[in-house]
């Protein structure tokens, strides 16, 4: 047998690395497929929408399956108001809320930036105004 200067269990460890990381790599695919699979069937599911009630309840239906989200509403930014269109958890959410809103609301701040707004304590929140709603399960919002 020939001396190729490998020591066999560096080899042997590389080998197992190596694995691991097709394991992994493997695994990250089948999750980014999964995903895909999910995108290409809600757009399919939103695009088939004949009313615009069916896609705002479709579209608010699709983020909060996405999200693990048990509740939400869904608002159209007029030019004086933002009117709800669809709300998973009826009877809590205005028709309608006069803009401007108020400086330190959650919804301002959300529309200030213009980014997803996650607040992992409403209690412990001290600079954004909650909406008073008690109906937050675990104080998320």
């Amino acid at each position: 047998m020939r001396d190729t200067g490998l020591n066999t269990t560096a080899g042997e460890g590389i080998v197992r690395e190596l694995k691991s990381i097709h394991r992994e790599l493997y695994t990250r695919d089948q999750e980014l497929t999964a995903r895909l699979e999910l995108i290409v069937e809600a757009t399919r599911r939103l695009t088939a929408c004949t009313e615009r009630s069916e896609l705002n309840r479709r579209l608010l239906e699709t983020f909060a399956n996405n999200l693990a989200a048990d509740g939400g509403s869904l608002f159209l930014c007029h030019q004086d108001h933002l009117e709800l269109v669809h709300s998973l958890d009826p009877d809590h959410a205005p028709a309608s809320l006069p803009l401007p809103l108020p400086e330190n609301s959650i919804f301002a701040q959300a529309l200030r930036t213009r980014t997803p707004l996650l607040i992992r304590d409403l209690e412990r929140e001290r600079t954004l105004q909650p909406s008073g709603w008690k109906g937050y399960k675990d104080g998320s919002l």
